[in-house]
């Protein structure tokens, strides 16, 4: 019995009529989801800079406020550089400009050294920018197909939404907790 005969084989014929390829909205709803991961990545570099800008610039006025040495500015003018270089890559992830897939790979690469959190996500955001997926998203190509569709959004499913409300309430939850328990 040949392969063809098999019924029980998986097909090996394309699913999706090439017709389809050329619609911008078939292309737009392929990639959709991977295309808001893509941007959850730049909403995470955004928010990472403020961090990093507001510890740098804490470094800064502790550093002013003695006698000025040269390895806390250094410091403090360093970490500024690198808060203000992420809060860059992270607007233009935003943006799906395709430039920015390199500075996705930088700060990844540089993020692995930091364990667990680091090991746990940067991973995910290389493949998220560099698969084949990702190179379809910060293509050109990709850019025309989401200026055809701007009517086009990501729906989250409505486990993601409550799963988002049940830990939002379970933080409020717990600094009401903490701040009641202080009387």
């Amino acid at each position: 019995m040949t392969d063809s005969e098999n019924p029980y084989a998986t097909p090996e014929a394309d699913v999706t009529p090439e017709e389809d390829l050329a619609n911008p909205v078939v292309i737009r709803n392929m990639y959709i989801n991977h295309e808001t991961s893509v941007k959850s990545i730049g909403t995470l570099y955004i928010f990472g800079s403020i961090f990093i800008l507001l510890f740098g610039l804490a470094v800064f006025a502790s550093s002013m406020s003695y006698q000025i040495q040269i390895k806390p500015l250094r410091y403090s003018i360093t970490v500024i550089g690198l808060g203000l270089a992420q809060f860059y890559v992270g607007l233009h992830v935003r943006r799906l400009a395709s430039w920015s897939r390199f500075g996705i790979g930088i700060f990844s690469v540089l993020g692995l050294l930091f364990f667990p959190i680091g090991t746990l996500l940067c991973p995910y955001f290389l493949w998220l920018a560099f698969s084949a997926k990702g190179n379809m998203v910060f293509s050109a190509q990709y850019k025309l197909v989401r200026q055809a569709t701007p009517d086009i959004r990501y729906r989250p499913p409505f486990f993601n939404i409550a799963l988002g409300y049940l830990l939002l309430a379970l933080i409020i939850g717990g600094v009401l907790y903490s701040i009641l328990a202080m009387r």
